[in-house]
């Protein structure tokens, strides 16, 4: 229970709150009528914190949180930097928009001639996971595309990464902290096919409403129905990690190896951002096997929460103090 502050609009909001009588500070809304903006005072100092869909944190420019919105450009930016980075392709519904441009962009259907699988399919802006859909296999594609479809008129398709799942929140290009994640998963027994281990479970249940998880599953069910899977394998249906889609945090690490750093500041170098959070897959340990996903300027910190209080608490404390040190420059 957090003493003598006010009732925030925003779980969020209210761990800003705590930070600020941890460390000293008043923090009061600024928005009262729904309580979605709070300032935070603390030695002559100010620093705004907002509730979505304002942005949250106040240390990153509006032109490169714009940037940040657009997923191929970032994927882009980085490649030419030589980050590592999953094959990304971007296609329009709707390419009547952009009849005004010298170079007309690529339909949907010009994508799908040749579309490689598996791929991933999302909304090239969008968050939280939505539109996204994994396709082992063709016949769900106008399912996933109609999906992503509904968040953003473009729509990436992009290599499907293996391995393990990180997210690092990384200020003035240092990193913070470092989270491996997990996803939903079934196991194999050595004697049930796919079909029916997903029959057996209650996974069918679980993704009814959630039109990403569903189509995922279909498409790995179609791929690898009738294949045995061994015991004790992972099946990583819809391999999303955000905890909307039941991900869950593995471990949490303070001190990271040297790779995180130097891939840290090689991003912060050509994304001018303060703060921001590497979305990675593959196998940090191995060269050229790690590969950032996305990039997200507003990042949330529930997951620093799902691993522990203590945790969240130390990581938000320190943004707080940087962004009260900030206004005053």
């Amino acid at each position: 229970m957090i003493s003598n502050q006010p009732r925030y609009n925003s779980l969020f909001l209210s761990r800003i709150a705590a930070s600020a009588e941890r460390l000293g500070a008043s923090c009061k809304c600024y928005d009262r009528l729904n309580g979605r903006i709070a300032v935070v005072t603390g030695n002559g100092n100010t620093a705004f914190f907002g509730a979505a869909p304002i942005k949250l944190w106040p240390f990153n420019s509006s032109l490169w949180m714009s940037v940040a919105n657009d997923k191929e450009l970032v994927i882009r930016i980085l490649a030419e930097h030589a980050i590592s980075v999953p094959k990304t392709r971007i296609a329009f519904s709707d390419v009547s928009k952009y009849r005004h441009l010298a170079r007309m962009p690529c339909s949907v259907d010009q994508v799908l001639s040749d579309l490689q699988y598996p791929v991933v399919v999302k909304p090239n802006k969008g968050r939280s996971a939505e539109g996204l859909a994994f396709l082992y296999e063709p016949s769900r594609v106008s399912d996933a595309v109609a999906y992503a479809g509904k968040y953003d008129n473009a729509i990436l398709f992009q290599e499907m990464v293996e391995g393990r799942d990180f997210r690092i929140l990384v200020l003035d290009g240092e990193p913070l902290v470092l989270i491996e994640r997990g996803v939903r998963t079934l196991q194999g027994d050595g004697v049930s096919s796919v079909s029916q281990l997903v029959a057996g479970s209650r996974v069918h249940e679980s993704v009814a409403s959630k039109p990403g998880e569903l189509i995922s599953l279909q498409s790995y069910v179609e791929a690898f129905g009738d294949t045995i899977v061994e015991k004790g394998f992972v099946i990583k249906i819809h391999p999303a990690s955000n905890l909307a889609l039941g991900g869950s945090v593995l471990d949490c690490h303070l001190e990271v190896s040297n790779i995180w750093k130097k891939l840290c500041r090689c991003v912060s170098r050509c994304l001018p951002l303060r703060f921001f959070a590497l979305d990675c897959r593959g196998d940090p340990d191995v060269a050229d096997r790690l590969f950032v996903l996305e990039v997200n300027a507003n990042p949330g910190i529930e997951f620093l929460y799902r691993h522990s209080r203590q945790t969240g608490d130390r990581i938000v404390d320190i943004l707080v103090e940087k962004a009260l040190a900030a206004s005053k420059q």
